[in-house]
């Protein structure tokens, strides 16, 4: 089995961000998220290195509420039919105001989330 090499762990999750691409913007979907960056599925292709800004969403008794943007460094692609899988690595200091580490708090209450 191969040994994983990750700093911090990262938890399963389901969850809808808005990524920011240049002028372009569009929803995505976040399946796993560390302090380090995440992995989403989206219907573009991204190049690697290139840089996007996400939002992600945070539960509050009204709803939804948009965090702070972060930006982020396009990793890895994946091509899977019609979406593409892309691993992002943040870039800068995670805030509190970027929502990261409450999604996190949220996903650890799961015992099956962490992968790794």
């Amino acid at each position: 089995m191969k040994k994983e090499h990750r700093v911090h762990p990262r938890y399963r999750v389901q969850l809808l961000a808005k990524m920011e691409e240049g002028q372009r913007v569009s929803h995505v979907k976040i399946i796993d998220l560390s302090l380090a960056g995440c992995r989403i599925v989206c219907k573009q292709l991204l190049n690697p290195s290139a840089h996007v800004r996400l939002t992600f969403f945070l539960k509050t008794e009204a709803g939804h509420q948009a965090a702070l943007p972060i930006s982020c460094r396009v990793t890895r692609v994946f091509k899977a039919d019609e979406e593409k899988v892309v691993g992002l690595a943040f870039i800068g200091t995670i805030l509190p105001e970027n929502g990261i580490e409450q999604l996190i708090a949220e996903a650890a209450k799961n015992p099956k989330a962490k992968l790794a």
